[in-house]
């Protein structure tokens, strides 16, 4: 299944420093708490504002790690070709453990440029590893029957232009 996931409104001047790498990881514990609020809802009265929460926090996740690639001068993920999967808490461990990978991607950047080696190996793994978290985020999108998320980031955009994260330097 193609997702499409629309172009994203990256933030002015992102960064790919300490403070996104770690947004990441709360993005992506945010996540798993929505889907375990989802997946224990048994009657649609109850599951479908849980789905919305899931599916704002996913577009959340998707804005963290898209912030971060722009910082590095990459495009982030606009369509993706997704595998639908059985929506499970090992996909959603999957994402967890995904973004500590980018964490400590950062952290062997940021090592190698305050040893003042030449980091384009350790950039080029970060770049890695959020391109795959992207990816497996695509994984839970479909997994939801989504295949254009664009509507979702779009909302996404909207919330943090309220929050006033568009206007800062």
């Amino acid at each position: 299944m193609i997702v499409n996931i629309g172009e994203v409104a990256t933030f002015p001047n992102p960064r790919a420093d300490y403070d996104q790498a770690v947004k990441i990881l709360e993005e992506a514990a945010e996540v798993f708490a929505a889907w375990q609020r989802f997946d224990s809802m048994t009657r649609s009265i109850y599951r479908d504002p849980a789905l919305r929460r899931l599916l704002s926090e996913l577009a959340d996740l998707i804005m963290a790690s898209s912030n971060m690639l722009r910082g590095l001068d990459r495009d982030p993920v606009t369509t993706l070709e997704c595998e639908p999967d059985a929506l499970d808490k090992d996909m959603m461990l999957l994402l967890l453990v995904n973004s500590a990978m980018v964490f400590g991607a950062y952290e062997e950047l940021s090592t190698a440029l305050m040893l003042e080696r030449p980091g384009r190996a350790a950039e080029a793994r970060l770049v890695e590893c959020l391109l795959e978290l992207q990816a497996d985020v695509c994984d839970v999108i479909a997994s939801l029957g989504i295949e254009d998320f664009a509507p979702h980031m779009l909302a996404c955009e909207k919330r943090n232009r309220w929050r006033g994260r568009y206007e800062r330097d």
